[in-house]
């Protein structure tokens, strides 16, 4: 589904797979990509979501489970490229990694167990330093 006005693409924009089943619903101004557009897998469940504004990605993203339901990762495009906080997650919808972004370089990750304690933290800077956390556990 396309909507045109003066030429120029407006209004919303659907994507379906060849058996009917939605894959991109978003929304055109003026030719450019705008607002909030869905991604969905070929079983229907929803893959991703990111936010446009003149046709770049421009605010919050987020990817999701092969369920469609948990979120698996977010963050935040400024002018197309990861700027601030992108966080990923286990399926229990605990945090598994956060990595600050700017301008699409990652600065520092830090990466978490299922239980919640540090893991490794990762800097990028020059010397890439790494430094693991080991949990100890009694069996």
């Amino acid at each position: 589904m396309q909507t045109f006005e003066n030429g120029k693409q407006n209004g919303p924009f659907e994507v379906h797979y060849l058996d009917g089943k939605l894959q991109i619903k978003g929304n055109y101004k003026d030719d450019k990509k705008d607002g909030i557009w869905e991604y969905y897998r070929e079983d229907g469940t929803l893959e991703g979501k990111v936010t446009y504004k003149n046709d770049e990605a421009n605010g919050k993203y987020e990817a999701y489970f092969e369920n469609g339901k948990t979120l698996y990762s977010d963050g935040t495009y400024i002018n197309g490229k990861k700027n601030g906080i992108e966080k990923e997650y286990y399926m229990s919808g605990k945090v598994q990694s956060v990595t600050t972004y700017k301008n699409d370089v990652p600065e520092e990750t830090t990466m978490y167990y299922p239980s919640g304690k540090v893991y490794m933290k990762r800097n990028y800077n020059k010397t890439y330093e790494i430094t693991y956390y080991y949990e100890i556990c009694c069996f």
